[in-house]
Protein backbone atom coordinates (compact mmCIF):
# COMPACT_ATOMS: atom_id res chain seq x y z
CA UNK A 1 0.00 0.00 0.00
CA UNK A 2 1.27 3.49 -0.74
CA UNK A 3 2.48 5.47 2.13
CA UNK A 4 1.21 9.00 0.80
CA UNK A 5 -2.22 6.74 1.11
CA UNK A 6 -2.42 5.64 4.37
CA UNK A 7 -0.61 9.36 5.52
CA UNK A 8 -3.86 10.69 4.03
CA UNK A 9 -6.15 8.35 5.91
CA UNK A 10 -4.38 8.98 9.19
CA UNK A 11 -4.25 12.80 8.63
CA UNK A 12 -8.26 12.22 8.11
CA UNK A 13 -8.45 10.54 11.55
CA UNK A 14 -6.89 12.95 13.42
CA UNK A 15 -8.49 15.68 12.06
CA UNK A 16 -12.29 13.75 12.36
CA UNK A 17 -11.49 11.99 15.98
CA UNK A 18 -11.82 15.52 18.20
CA UNK A 19 -14.59 16.50 15.81
CA UNK A 20 -16.60 13.51 16.31
CA UNK A 21 -15.66 13.37 19.74
CA UNK A 22 -17.20 17.04 20.58
CA UNK A 23 -20.14 16.24 18.62
CA UNK A 24 -20.73 12.76 20.97
CA UNK A 25 -20.34 15.66 23.81
CA UNK A 26 -24.08 16.07 23.26
CA UNK A 27 -25.16 12.57 24.54
CA UNK A 28 -27.18 11.21 27.08
CA UNK A 29 -23.69 10.68 29.33
CA UNK A 30 -22.21 14.30 29.73
CA UNK A 31 -19.73 12.40 32.40
CA UNK A 32 -18.03 10.29 29.49
CA UNK A 33 -16.18 13.49 27.59
CA UNK A 34 -14.12 16.67 28.75
CA UNK A 35 -15.56 19.95 28.46
CA UNK A 36 -13.20 22.95 28.28
CA UNK A 37 -13.42 24.40 31.81
CA UNK A 38 -13.15 21.16 33.15
CA UNK A 39 -9.93 19.22 33.41
CA UNK A 40 -9.47 15.53 32.72
CA UNK A 41 -6.29 14.75 34.74
CA UNK A 42 -3.63 12.69 32.98
CA UNK A 43 -3.76 8.91 34.86
CA UNK A 44 -2.92 5.75 34.95
CA UNK A 45 -4.94 3.89 32.12
CA UNK A 46 -4.16 1.39 29.06
CA UNK A 47 -3.80 3.23 25.43
CA UNK A 48 -3.79 2.77 21.93
CA UNK A 49 -3.11 5.60 19.30
CA UNK A 50 -1.29 6.41 16.04
CA UNK A 51 -0.38 9.31 14.23
CA UNK A 52 1.53 10.76 10.85
CA UNK A 53 5.01 12.38 10.96
CA UNK A 54 7.33 14.30 8.82
CA UNK A 55 11.37 13.14 9.37
CA UNK A 56 14.42 14.47 8.17
CA UNK A 57 18.03 12.21 7.49
CA UNK A 58 21.15 13.16 9.56
CA UNK A 59 21.60 17.07 9.10
CA UNK A 60 19.10 18.29 6.55
CA UNK A 61 16.51 20.60 7.07
CA UNK A 62 12.94 20.24 7.77
CA UNK A 63 12.22 22.08 4.92
CA UNK A 64 14.92 22.03 2.62
CA UNK A 65 14.80 24.12 -0.86
CA UNK A 66 11.80 22.27 -3.03
CA UNK A 67 10.32 19.97 0.02
CA UNK A 68 6.79 19.95 0.24
CA UNK A 69 4.57 18.07 2.66
CA UNK A 70 3.29 15.29 -0.56
CA UNK A 71 7.28 14.11 -1.13
CA UNK A 72 8.36 10.98 0.34
CA UNK A 73 9.05 12.38 3.81
CA UNK A 74 5.87 11.18 5.36
CA UNK A 75 6.16 8.34 8.06
CA UNK A 76 3.38 6.47 9.82
CA UNK A 77 3.40 4.79 13.10
CA UNK A 78 0.57 3.22 15.56
CA UNK A 79 1.44 1.94 19.32
CA UNK A 80 -0.38 0.87 22.23
CA UNK A 81 0.67 0.72 25.84
CA UNK A 82 -0.26 2.44 29.17
CA UNK A 83 0.64 4.46 31.88
CA UNK A 84 2.06 2.50 34.96
CA UNK A 85 2.04 5.71 37.31
CA UNK A 86 0.77 8.88 36.66
CA UNK A 87 4.38 9.37 35.48
CA UNK A 88 5.32 6.36 34.16
CA UNK A 89 4.28 4.84 31.19
CA UNK A 90 5.74 2.20 28.97
CA UNK A 91 4.49 1.62 25.11
CA UNK A 92 5.15 -1.00 22.22
CA UNK A 93 4.57 0.19 18.32
CA UNK A 94 5.31 0.27 14.86
CA UNK A 95 7.09 3.24 12.45
CA UNK A 96 7.27 3.46 9.02
CA UNK A 97 9.54 5.99 7.32
CA UNK A 98 9.17 4.81 3.57
CA UNK A 99 11.33 5.47 1.40
CA UNK A 100 14.78 7.24 3.20
CA UNK A 101 17.23 9.30 1.53
CA UNK A 102 17.22 11.19 -1.89
CA UNK A 103 18.26 10.10 -5.68
CA UNK A 104 21.79 9.23 -5.17
CA UNK A 105 20.82 6.68 -2.27
CA UNK A 106 17.82 5.31 -0.57
CA UNK A 107 16.47 2.59 1.30
CA UNK A 108 12.68 1.39 2.77
CA UNK A 109 12.99 1.65 6.25
CA UNK A 110 10.18 0.63 8.79
CA UNK A 111 10.41 -1.09 12.68
CA UNK A 112 9.11 -2.45 15.72
CA UNK A 113 10.08 -0.70 19.15
CA UNK A 114 9.42 -0.24 22.98
CA UNK A 115 9.88 2.43 25.08
CA UNK A 116 9.80 4.03 28.50
CA UNK A 117 7.91 7.02 28.87
CA UNK A 118 8.82 9.92 32.09
CA UNK A 119 5.76 12.53 32.27
CA UNK A 120 5.14 15.25 34.55
CA UNK A 121 0.90 15.62 34.49
CA UNK A 122 -0.02 18.91 35.24
CA UNK A 123 -3.83 19.33 34.98
CA UNK A 124 -5.23 17.86 31.19
CA UNK A 125 -1.45 18.02 29.81
CA UNK A 126 1.33 16.18 30.45
CA UNK A 127 5.00 16.88 29.52
CA UNK A 128 7.00 13.79 28.64
CA UNK A 129 10.70 12.02 27.68
CA UNK A 130 10.89 9.07 25.68
CA UNK A 131 13.55 6.79 25.67
CA UNK A 132 13.46 2.85 23.65
CA UNK A 133 14.86 0.38 21.25
CA UNK A 134 13.92 -0.12 17.88
CA UNK A 135 14.34 -3.10 15.74
CA UNK A 136 14.27 -1.73 12.26
CA UNK A 137 13.88 -3.48 8.64
CA UNK A 138 14.70 -1.92 5.73
CA UNK A 139 12.98 -3.81 2.38
CA UNK A 140 14.89 -2.36 -0.52
CA UNK A 141 18.12 -0.36 -0.83
CA UNK A 142 19.62 1.45 -3.70
CA UNK A 143 22.68 1.67 -2.03
CA UNK A 144 24.82 0.85 0.55
CA UNK A 145 23.65 2.25 3.76
CA UNK A 146 24.81 -0.72 6.01
CA UNK A 147 23.18 -3.48 7.32
CA UNK A 148 19.82 -4.36 6.05
CA UNK A 149 17.98 -4.72 9.31
CA UNK A 150 19.05 -4.46 13.19
CA UNK A 151 18.27 -2.44 16.06
CA UNK A 152 19.30 0.90 17.78
CA UNK A 153 18.50 3.32 20.44
CA UNK A 154 16.04 5.94 20.43
CA UNK A 155 14.74 8.61 22.41
CA UNK A 156 12.24 11.71 21.93
CA UNK A 157 9.93 14.08 23.79
CA UNK A 158 6.57 15.79 23.29
CA UNK A 159 3.41 16.99 25.24
CA UNK A 160 0.41 14.88 25.36
CA UNK A 161 -3.05 16.86 25.72
CA UNK A 162 -6.12 15.26 27.26
CA UNK A 163 -8.80 16.22 24.43
CA UNK A 164 -11.81 14.33 25.87
CA UNK A 165 -11.83 11.53 28.50
CA UNK A 166 -11.41 8.66 25.69
CA UNK A 167 -9.33 10.91 23.36
CA UNK A 168 -5.65 12.15 24.28
CA UNK A 169 -3.79 14.26 21.07
CA UNK A 170 0.84 13.79 21.40
CA UNK A 171 2.61 16.14 19.43
CA UNK A 172 6.22 14.00 19.36
CA UNK A 173 9.90 14.44 18.55
CA UNK A 174 12.17 11.55 18.02
CA UNK A 175 15.40 10.74 16.88
CA UNK A 176 16.15 7.20 15.50
CA UNK A 177 19.17 5.15 13.68
CA UNK A 178 18.47 3.29 11.09
CA UNK A 179 20.83 1.51 9.14
CA UNK A 180 23.86 4.23 9.98
CA UNK A 181 21.49 6.98 9.50
CA UNK A 182 20.32 9.40 11.88
CA UNK A 183 16.30 9.89 11.42
CA UNK A 184 14.45 13.30 13.05
CA UNK A 185 11.43 12.59 13.08
CA UNK A 186 8.21 15.61 14.19
CA UNK A 187 4.75 13.81 14.38
CA UNK A 188 0.65 14.66 15.50
CA UNK A 189 -0.34 11.45 17.27
CA UNK A 190 -4.10 10.27 18.75
CA UNK A 191 -4.90 8.18 21.45
CA UNK A 192 -7.33 6.07 22.33
CA UNK A 193 -8.12 5.74 26.64
CA UNK A 194 -9.40 3.16 28.34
Amino acid sequence: MNNRKIALGLAAALTVAPLSAAWAQTSSDPERYWLPGQERPISPGIFVGGGIGYYRVDEQDFFGPGDDLDDDQAAFKIYAGGDLLPWLGVEAGYVNFGEIGGSSASLDADGWSVAAIAQLPIGNFAPYVKAGHLWWDTDSVSASFGDPDGHDWFGGLGLRFALTQAIDMRLEYERYEVADADVDMGSLNLQLQF
